[in-house]
């Protein structure tokens, strides 16, 4: 069992380290009320989130090797999908306001919705797409899981499979599939495997295995397709690349100037400083390593 902040998410530490340092508590409340994170939290409401198995899958190394470029890109797009923060085009106009034109910027797809983290595999145009890839997964996942089950065989493993809600079709983001999208693994995908694996180990290879399999064969094809549309959109506005990094050094000189003059941001400054004190005081305290976690 995964200790929860206020059961909106998971806390990112064994227990007792994270009440060692003071800040911890104020950092999880700021995640707690990032506002990326709340059309997120608001889904969870519906459809339950098993937060042990979503940590273990955002953490899970993702090519079985030590270091690996691969690896660190990789978790890294978990994360930020996660958080909502990958970079669709209404964090880019508010990362780049002189580049991008002002007021909301549709989905060149279906020309409706405004594009955003939340509009990624949604697209009404791009449904039928999802929900055939979404039936090919179905496929291969029933086929593994009869496979490695444990469980008596008189139990029908496809009919469950193709009743639960995961593989319903998709017509709105009021889905459990949001949440696979987001990196999340929902309660129903745990329990539904739970029924057919006993062994706790072969359990979770079986959920990482079909995270996995959605992850290639939906998220990232999903997103590289937006990817496409949106470099297109910004080529045909002639928003390029150089004029981004040029945009950041520009701005960079005067963010440091205001930074000195702001106390808010020599707060937070010092919060860091204090943080990373008291993280490094903790790995030196003597005794602090024997504590079994």
């Amino acid at each position: 069992m995964v200790p929860t902040f206020n059961l909106n998410g998971p806390l990112e530490k064994d227990l007792r380290k994270w009440l060692k340092n003071a800040l911890e508590c104020c950092n999880m409340l700021s995640t707690d009320n990032n506002t990326s994170n709340a059309y997120l939290f608001n889904k969870a409401k519906t459809h339950l989130i098993d937060w042990h198995n979503t940590s273990l899958w955002i953490k899970c190394n993702n090519n079985n090797t030590i270091c690996s470029d691969l690896n660190n890109k990789t978790t890294g797009f978990k994360i930020k999908s996660f958080n909502h923060t990958l970079p669709t085009s209404d964090l880019q106009q508010k990362n780049y306001p002189n580049l991008y034109p002002p007021g909301p910027i549709n989905c060149t797809a279906c020309n409706n919705l405004v594009i955003n983290n939340e509009h990624i595999g949604f697209c009404p145009t791009h449904h039928t797409t999802l929900n055939n890839s979404l039936q090919k997964i179905k496929e291969t996942f029933i086929l593994k899981l009869t496979e490695i089950s444990d469980a008596p065989g008189a139990m029908d493993i496809k009919a469950w499979v193709e009743r639960s809600h995961i593989f319903s079709l998709v017509t709105n983001d009021d889905h459990p599939v949001y949440l696979i999208l987001h990196q999340c693994v929902p309660s129903a995908l745990t329990s539904l495997v739970k029924m057919f694996i006993k062994n706790t180990k072969e359990r979770l290879s079986m959920i990482i295995f079909f995270m996995e399999l959605f992850f290639k064969d939906i998220t990232r094809p999903f997103w590289k397709l937006h990817s496409s549309l949106m470099h297109a959109w910004e080529k045909a506005r002639n928003i390029m690349k150089k004029k981004k990094i040029k945009y950041r050094r520009k701005n960079k000189t005067s963010n440091s100037a205001n930074i000195a003059d702001n106390p808010a941001s020599q707060l937070r400054t010092l919060r860091r400083m204090i943080q990373q004190t008291d993280n490094s005081s903790s790995r030196h305290t003597p005794g602090f390593n024997a504590i079994k976690t």
